[in-house]
């Protein structure tokens, strides 16, 4: 199998960290609940509206549980 970017080991990092960060807040806080960051593309003021709507919508449904950290996708592009 061919990859697009030639593999490096630097680039995991960030996911690694992140993972390192999460299990940290676990332990700090047993009952954290962890809601993703909904990807999208936006093109119009409807569409923040929507998916601002939506974000709230599943972040008020977590609370009840208990409380909620937002967990956000991070991409490591080289050279940035």
């Amino acid at each position: 199998m061919k990859h697009s970017m030639p593999l490096n080991p630097v680039s995991a990092l960030p996911g690694r960290f992140n993972a390192v960060l999460e299990q940290a807040a676990e332990l700090c806080e047993p009952e954290l609940k962890f809601v993703d960051l909904p990807k999208r593309s936006l093109n119009s003021e409807a569409d923040l509206k929507a998916y601002l709507s939506e974000l709230e919508a599943a972040i008020r449904a977590a609370l009840q549980d208990g409380p909620v950290r937002i967990r956000c996708a991070q991409v490591f592009r080289e050279g940035s």
